[in-house]
């Protein structure tokens, strides 16, 4: 009979162990899986947000270069809106949170009041009244300044989306290994019971 015991308390020490390794592993699993989505699209957020600022950049820089050019030499830079559309519109499908909707809006909103006013190049050039540069400086660059603020504050809002979810996957791991720790402990105190048994 005392084999039988002893068989039986290790026995049982051996699958609350297996049991609590499973638990384990598939919490682990599961949290992994979930978090490294949220981490992989915040990432995707960012490169795509940083895409569309480096598309109005360079579209500002070439109207810069249009204005400094000679009148008989200026070409109208053109820009793909569509394209840029279908990226910012990406985009902003990949958001939940009210906030960073909040941010991507005025990001098109900046992007929109931009884009009329660098319509308004060609009649500048044109225009024997009106300054090109001071229009530049004083009426496109202030439209250009508010698009990279509302681009940077949608920046923010991503990388601290980004920081959450790496302490989201940082936390779920010591939860995950928790069932562990306590099967380990039992197992133990299953250990010295047997020993006092015995």
């Amino acid at each position: 009979t005392m084999k039988v015991k002893l068989s039986l308390g290790l026995g049982s020490i051996a699958a609350i162990l297996l049991l609590s390794s499973v638990i384990s592993v598939l919490e682990y699993g599961r949290m992994s899986n979930y978090v490294s989505e949220l981490i992989a699209t915040d990432i995707n957020s960012i490169n795509k947000s940083q895409q569309l600022s480096a598309a109005c950049e360079e579209y500002n820089l070439k109207i810069l270069a249009t204005i400094g050019a000679e009148d008989s030499l200026y070409v109208l830079p053109a820009f793909d809106s569509v394209a840029f559309m279908s990226e910012y519109n990406a985009l902003r499908s990949s958001f939940n949170s009210a906030s960073t909707v909040s941010a991507a809006d005025s990001v098109i909103s900046s992007f929109s009041s931009y884009m009329r006013t660098s319509l308004e190049l060609g009649k500048v050039i044109e225009s024997d009244f009106i300054d090109s540069r001071q229009w530049f400086f004083e009426r496109l660059q202030p439209d250009f300044q508010r698009f990279r603020t509302a681009t940077e504050n949608l920046n923010n809002l991503i990388y601290k989306d980004l920081k959450d979810n790496s302490e989201t996957f940082q936390d779920g791991f010591y939860r995950s290994i928790m069932p562990g720790i306590v099967s380990v402990g039992v197992g133990l105190l299953l250990v010295v019971l047997l020993a006092f048994f015995i």
